[in-house]
């Protein structure tokens, strides 16, 4: 394999051409390259980083046969490990050309045999690049019999990786700058667990990986937090990563959520691909050619201009859940052999930061809060009253409808978007009071408070700060000390920031026994910083938190950028979401609603174009509705999503109290 292309970083360090400048350069060899089938020219074989040399001790000693395709057996921890390896043809102990050394990890329910096979062509490259293969065998699930259906679950085997990649380093005449993992599905996901790892991820040059979880929660054991591989909050070294989904993939959707056996809630492909970009801090975007990928692969390459790391991400749209028939092989070593190497250089440490704190949910009382505000009311007008919360005066928007007579009535909070305040939620094109008024329920709406640092006096509210969840409690503890409110029916809608504010009342296990349903329009249920990545995700999980089940209608803008329906990088780089799909699906978590693939259905007051699915728990009657208007951005509807709501709450179970309600879920 030629290795003499272009050194795309070395002209751009020499030449000290501006970035936009550079940025042509990358696109004009990217033309160039795609006529090659090739990926594009990278600073090959640069050196990157200085990191420590592995310190390690081997007590194996695998004896291997150079030109045999050998399996022997490791001794770690206890456990005897078959592991098979191939050392190309010609191999000499007393060599001094050092050798690359791979991994490749098999999937779930398989052994290392599966690199064996002729189709994969994993021994043809091993002989061909001159590299040695090492592919070893997961562990049996617990409490299962021995047998050849293995697992990588266990965290025992990240570290039994590095001893074998010692044991290799200590054994054979191996290139510590170009050691790399490749692996498929499960495989795949000990990879990334590699990468994330700030004691190993210095020893590896690049992954590849076909399919694979990188993020996701467990429905069968509720008390799980999501498990998300995050490079960038653990002090894993950045890494170049091909990345291969395939677009019939049923167990790692493309566009997460559910796999086929509902056994957990994923994150997307995109996510996936975003968080990589991230951490390696690409600054360029162009379309490639795959080397011996057929013509229906697109692939895009995110590059690094001044490191060379790259991130390609390629879909098969026919692929299952499986490695691909074409010859991947021969992408992963093109991409390879023009990543970045590692460089080693003996006994420097290696500076570790410990995560930060996760977020942890306030405690508080749901209700009947002290110094509960009065006010007199104007029914059929919209008015304003001020509330003192936690040594805060903050407005809050108030619609009583003129037909209001002391009868209990429904309430309805309506949460803004950032940068906007409670006045965007009660102007006349969202029709919320014209609904309040025809259909007689209370619409209260507060305001978020200022960015920290900015003027109390500005209008341009957010909902970041904790003292929101108590604060919004006290609003719903004033409305109900003020006006006769039917507590079995509170309803929270949210645009943007406001629907995340919303997702975490509802995930919240006080506050969502106050409310009965939900509705929203974007937002998200987990995020991460792009601007500060070494912080950890955010994830509001009503599962985790014990909160009860409470019916939720999502709409989804097709054409959204900030929050994109696949997840990812928002249009500002501000952050990464997760998918729409998988906010759903978590939320059928929540309501128990684990099978089927759901009823289409037409929303009443959105146009034709509005594709909507609706999951029931015919148990419980708890509903889930996902909605998706292709032409939308991110922005409230131009047509009545209003009337949509309100005909979705009056179909969902009212919230009885006291609650009593939750012990299905809890022995199910």
């Amino acid at each position: 394999m030629s290795r003499s292309l272009t050194h795309l970083a070395r002209l751009v360090l020499v030449s000290g051409l501006a970035l936009a400048f550079a940025c042509g350069i990358v696109l004009a060899l990217g033309i160039a390259r795609r006529a090659q089938a090739r990926i594009v020219s990278l600073p090959t074989g640069s050196m990157i980083d200085r990191v420590a040399a592995p310190t390690g001790i081997c007590t194996d000693t695998f004896q291997i046969v150079p030109g045999t395709l050998m399996t022997l057996t490791a001794h770690y921890n206890g456990v005897d490990r078959p592991v098979s390896f191939y050392l190309p043809t010609g191999y000499q102990p007393t060599q001094t050309l050092p050798l690359p050394l791979w991994f490749a990890f098999h999937g779930g329910a398989q052994d290392a045999s599966v690199w064996f096979e002729p189709s994969r062509h994993t021994i043809d490259y091993a002989e061909s690049e001159g590299f040695l293969l090492v592919m070893p065998n997961g562990l049996s699930r617990p409490s299962q019999p021995t047998s050849t259906n293995y697992y990588w679950g266990d965290p025992i085997n990240q570290d039994y990786i590095a001893y074998l990649l010692d044991c290799m380093e200590q054994q054979y005449t191996i290139d510590s700058s170009r050691i790399y993992a490749i692996g498929f599905s499960g495989g795949a996901q000990l990879a990334y667990q590699l990468a994330a790892r700030p004691d190993i991820s210095p020893r590896i040059a690049a992954i590849a990986t076909a399919a694979g979880e990188w993020g996701a929660r467990s429905t069968s054991v509720l008390t799980m937090p999501w498990d998300i591989i995050d490079p960038n909050a653990t002090g894993g070294r950045p890494m170049s990563a091909l990345l291969l989904q395939g677009g019939n993939d049923q167990k790692s959707r493309v566009e997460g959520g559910f796999e086929e056996g509902f056994e957990t809630v994923r994150a997307s492909f995109r996510v996936k691909v975003d968080a990589w970009r991230l951490h390696v801090g690409t600054t360029t975007t162009l379309p490639i050619s795959l080397t011996q990928a057929p013509p229906r692969v697109p692939a895009t390459l995110h590059a690094n201009l001044t490191t060379g790391h790259v991130v390609v991400e390629a879909i098969d749209p026919i692929l299952p859940h499986k490695w691909p028939d074409w010859n991947y092989m021969g992408a992963i070593v093109d991409f390879f052999n023009q990543a970045p190497t590692r460089s080693v250089q003996v006994n420097r440490a290696i500076p570790i930061s410990a995560p930060p704190p996760t977020h942890a949910l306030l405690q508080y009382a749901p209700i009947g809060l002290s110094s509960i505000t009065s006010f007199s009311l104007t029914p059929g007008n919209l008015q304003t009253i001020t509330l003192t919360y936690s040594n805060t005066q903050r407005d809050v928007a108030l619609y009583v409808p003129g037909s209001y007579s002391a009868t209990q009535v429904p309430l309805l909070m309506a949460l803004h978007g950032g940068g906007q305040d409670a006045s965007a939620m009660f102007e006349p094109s969202k029709h919320i009071t014209t609904w309040a008024e025809a259909e007689s329920f209370i619409a209260v709406f507060p305001n978020g408070l200022p960015r920290p640092g900015a003027p109390l006096t500005t209008t341009n509210y957010f909902w970041y700060d904790d003292v929101n969840l108590p604060y919004l409690n006290y609003v719903m503890d004033v409305m109900m000390a003020n006006v006769a409110i039917d507590q079995q029916r509170v309803y929270v809608i949210g645009f943007s920031a406001g629907a995340n504010m919303t997702y975490r009342l509802a995930s919240d296990r006080l506050t969502a026994q106050r409310i009965a349903a939900i509705a929203t329009m974007a937002g998200h249920v987990g995020s991460k910083s792009a601007q500060s990545p070494t912080l950890p995700w955010e994830n509001d999980d009503p599962v985790l938190n014990g909160a009860l089940p409470t019916s939720g209608l999502f709409l989804q803008g097709g054409e959204d950028t900030t929050h994109p329906a696949l997840g990812g990088l928002s249009f500002d780089y501000q952050y990464i979401v997760h998918a729409f799909q998988t906010k759903v699906d978590l939320w059928r978590l929540l309501i128990d609603q684990l099978s089927g693939a759901g009823n289409s259905l037409n929303l009443p007051y959105a146009p034709s174009r509005v594709t909507a699915t609706r999951y029931v728990n015919p148990n419980m009657g708890y509903l889930v509705v996902a909605a998706v208007d292709p032409l939308l951005g991110h922005a409230w509807p131009d047509w009545d999503y209003m009337g949509t709501i309100w005909t979705f709450f009056e179909q969902t179970p009212l919230r009885v109290w006291p609650v009593n309600i939750y012990l299905p879920l809890i022995m199910r």
